[in-house]
């Protein structure tokens, strides 16, 4: 890589792991006021997401691609 080659995304963590738990409280954490409200939301949360991938096709690895053009 040289000084113009923009560094790689970091990979998010997968949901459900630590480090994604901790990475949604420091972002929504302070959203409520106890930790049972905080651990309530983030099982909304995950339901939510599994909801949208399955409706959406984001489970799918090839799903950052452009299915449109086939890019």
């Amino acid at each position: 890589m040289n000084a113009n080659t923009p560094p790689a995304p970091a990979t998010p963590p997968q949901p459900g792991s630590a480090e994604h738990w901790a990475a949604w409280l420091e972002r929504y954490g302070d959203d409520y006021a106890t930790d049972t409200e905080r651990r309530a939301a983030y099982r909304d949360f995950q339901t939510n997401l599994a909801t949208m991938q399955s409706v959406f096709g984001q489970h799918d690895p090839m799903a950052g691609e452009n299915r449109d053009t086939g890019s």
